[in-house]
């Protein structure tokens, strides 16, 4: 009987010590609600992070403190199957912490595109100052990177030609006085230097309310390609507060890199692989739907610093098989200095290879709605998995500008309408623009409506 009692008394210690079920906070759909201007449109081939709370400050049976992330990922323009993710917390200058330790994978199963999914991930961890997010499905991979605890998850792989500025979550010291001492690290994780750099140090109390903000500017402003160094900052003065966010700004990009810019791999055709050698521009179409391709017109238009376009160019192919791609090439030499270009497509569809020429060009002309001298021309659209994909040109065809353009489209058999601030339209001015709509696959109607401010 006694041998019996002793086994019952380890089994019991065995559940006492058990790891605990993981509790969602109260507050995690008013964090990711909070969130949503900050989600970037998942319209590739790999989704996007949507929603995340990291819930600090607990420690479970063993005594061992822990964080839990509270996340939600969207799939992109493709259905994800056997989608799983890991997290791996870093110190200020994103190495492991724990000599490379990282989390257990965690499964969210299938994620249909244009769809969620939501997971609690609990992980034993010290402190981080930033965290990595290791992505996998069946046939991709991604690794999403945050730099504090309040921001979404962002991917990694920047362009070769692009700064990439990242400023690790800081830690300060604040005597009686007011005096804060700001301590944290500037990491420039892109291919090219960042110019004209300044730092809003956001003094927030435990509303969430900002109380101060103090400018800061780096290096004179200019952060090169490889820096992580850490940032000492004195602030005089400071009433009380709770946590400190730093928000970054910095010139445009006056030059763009065109190595890398691949294909989406997605249900649509698409412009890829495009980047500059030997004095040309190189690049192919891919057709990423179903439907054979015919009389397809690739146009690219070369564009200055202001967005003002500088040339036109157009490439022709005749045919396109469904999967397949084929290259093209523009000769620049006589383009003068540009620094962007945009792209526009038209294409018909082969019916059984056997279409008559009515029917090719019904299939090749563009559809186009005209509302008070704003059009809207429809350049090229596909669906898949319930979501419609749009590409389009707005132009401001009124003999006036557009200030504060807000855009409404309603699209048959789609679940919402879509709200766009477009922002300032000038005269004549085109805007090309990648639109998504939930509930379709077709275009089979829509209608148009906008309001811009009083010059």
């Amino acid at each position: 009987m006694r041998h019996l009692m002793l086994i019952v008394c380890v089994a019991l210690s065995a559940c006492v010590v058990a790891e605990e079920p993981m509790e969602r906070p109260g507050d995690v759909e008013a964090v990711w609600e909070g969130q949503q201007e900050e989600v970037t449109p998942a319209i590739g081939a790999h989704p996007e992070f949507s929603g995340m709370m990291v819930w600090s400050g607990r420690a479970d049976r063993n005594y061992k403190p822990f964080f839990q992330w509270e996340l939600r990922l969207k799939a992109g323009v493709d259905e994800l199957k056997a989608v799983r993710l890991r997290i791996q917390p870093l110190a200020p200058d994103l190495t492991p912490l724990q000599k490379g330790r990282i989390g257990a994978w965690k499964s969210l199963g299938t994620i249909p595109a244009g769809e969620e999914a939501d997971l609690s991930y609990k992980f034993n961890t010290p402190i981080f100052s930033a965290y990595r997010v290791e992505v996998t499905w069946r046939g991709g991979k991604a690794a999403y990177l945050a730099t504090d605890r309040q921001m979404l998850p962002l991917k990694e792989g920047a362009l070769d030609g692009v700064s990439q500025l990242v400023a690790i979550e800081p830690i300060w010291d604040r005597s009686p006085k007011g005096q804060a001492a700001v301590r944290f690290w500037l990491r420039n994780t892109g291919g090219a230097d960042a110019k004209q750099v300044k730092l809003t140090l956001s003094l927030r109390d435990g509303t969430g309310k900002v109380v101060m903000e103090h400018p800061y500017m780096p290096n004179d402003g200019v952060i090169p390609a490889g820096y992580a160094e850490e940032q000492k900052v004195l602030i005089q003065k400071t009433p009380s507060f709770s946590t400190i966010q730093i928000r970054i700004s910095k010139a445009e990009e006056s030059s763009f890199a065109l190595e890398n810019v691949d294909y989406s791999g997605g249900n649509i055709v698409e412009v890829g692989g495009v980047h500059e050698k030997d004095g040309a521009l190189l690049g192919g179409l891919r057709n990423g739907t179903k439907d054979q391709l015919r009389d397809i017109v690739v146009t690219l238009y070369f564009t200055d610093d202001t967005g003002s376009t500088l040339a036109e160019r157009t490439v022709k192919i005749d045919e396109l098989k469904p999967g397949a791609t084929k290259d093209w090439r523009i000769d620049l030499a006589d383009i003068p200095a540009w620094t962007g270009y945009e792209t526009d497509l038209a294409y018909g569809i082969l019916d059984d290879g056997n279409v008559s020429n009515d029917q090719t060009a019904q299939a090749v002309s563009q559809s186009q709605v005209i509302v008070e001298g704003l059009a809207l021309t429809i350049l090229e659209h596909s669906g898949a998995a319930g979501v419609l994909k749009i590409k389009a040109e707005l132009h401001n065809q009124t003999a006036a500008d557009m200030p504060g353009l807000d855009l409404t489209l309603e699209i048959a058999g789609a679940q919402a309408p879509i709200e766009m601030h477009v922002g300032d339209l000038a005269k004549d001015e085109r805007l090309t623009l990648t639109l998504m709509a939930e509930g379709t696959e077709t275009l089979s109607g829509l209608r148009m409506n906008w309001k811009s401010k009083a010059p």
